[in-house]
């Protein structure tokens, strides 16, 4: 496949998606040690200072910003589970 009809699929792909704004993610956790790595070191997410006090406590909500989406991360002992795949 050349370099040009790779860049044809692509657009093609783009050009069906909906997505606009991802906003909100509710995502219950059963323990925030092992989050706090992954979404704000290895993703660079930023802590929202709203909920900063959260991250001393161990429980509760810890709010993680990227741009205008923000990932509501609530200690939970029953996470959701959300059929299929999500990709960041």
């Amino acid at each position: 496949q050349s370099e040009g009809q790779s860049a044809a699929a692509s657009a093609t792909i783009l050009d069906r998606s909906t997505f606009q704004w991802l906003e909100h993610v509710n995502i219950n956790v059963p323990n925030h040690e092992f989050i706090l790595p992954f979404y704000f070191e290895l993703l660079g997410f930023g802590l929202d200072p709203r909920r900063a006090q959260n991250v001393a406590l161990g429980s509760k909500t810890i709010w993680a910003n990227c741009g205008g989406s923000q990932f509501h991360l609530p200690y939970g002992d029953t996470p959701q589970v959300i059929p299929g795949k999500i990709g960041l």
